[in-house]
């Protein structure tokens, strides 16, 4: 797989089926955070790569990162435009 050849973090989104990282033998998956009606997906991606390079950053977790980009990207997609 491409990210145990080059050794690197690939953080792939799935939309209502969460995330997935994968780094070397490591694979982290993380649900989707439920959200009541989606209004807007625009954005959606940015809003969860900020989300979760903002945790990463500080904590150094992925799985934590995930998850702040799970949560931050539900937010985004209840409300129209980005935010």
């Amino acid at each position: 797989m491409l990210a145990r050849l080059r050794r690197k973090l690939f953080i792939v989104t799935l939309g209502a089926d969460g995330s997935l990282a994968v780094g070397g033998a490591d694979r982290i998956r993380c649900q989707a955070v439920p959200v009541p009606a989606v209004v807007d997906t625009t954005g959606a991606g940015d809003v969860f790569s900020a989300g979760f390079l903002r945790e990463h950053c500080r904590s150094r977790d992925v799985a934590a990162g995930l998850q702040a980009g799970s949560r931050v990207a539900a937010e985004s997609i209840q409300r129209i435009g980005v935010v």
